[in-house]
């Protein structure tokens, strides 16, 4: 395996990163629209032989269950790397970069990362309600309406209001 690069996309508007992820989503069947609705939403994108091969999006919006605005975390990765722990460190350094540009944005009032997760391969991980593994801290906070499970990392700077 090609080595992988990681690169961080949050804020930077980054049209190497930008036309990247949208070969990648293309890959997946993602319409140019929602393309385009995600692209300012990049965080971190995953890299190797010149092309995207995993990223997150991440986008800022009150969580009414905690009553705080957090970032709702999207990752994606390229099905031929999917067992190599890459949305593992997708996910882990997204919470990294959100977190500190949430210390440098305290305007923005974003409190903790969260994300649901969809992917069927979680196994027995999915019994323990709080992931203290790769040092994120992800605790369980609900389920979707279609039983999937809602993770939530508060910074270490959250207060609530």
């Amino acid at each position: 395996m090609a080595e992988i690069e990681y690169a961080i996309a949050w804020k930077r508007n980054d049209s190497r990163q930008i036309a990247g992820a949208q070969v990648f989503w293309r890959g997946l069947g993602l319409t140019d629209e929602a393309m385009d609705l995600r692209a300012p939403e990049l965080c971190n994108v995953a890299w190797s032989d010149n092309k995207v091969i995993g990223l997150t999006t991440v986008k800022l919006a009150d969580a009414p269950r905690v009553k705080s605005r957090v970032g709702f975390l999207r990752c994606a990765v390229a099905p031929e790397y999917r067992k190599h722990h890459l949305a593992t460190f997708l996910t882990r350094d997204s919470l990294t970069i959100l977190e500190y540009w949430s210390l440098e944005n305290p305007l923005a009032r974003v409190q903790g990362l969260a994300f649901v997760i969809e992917a069927s391969e979680l196994g027995s991980k999915a019994a323990f309600p709080m992931w203290a593994d790769w040092n994120t801290h992800y605790s369980l906070i609900g389920y979707t309406p279609r039983d999937e499970q809602i993770r939530l990392a508060w910074f270490r700077h959250a207060r609530l209001d």
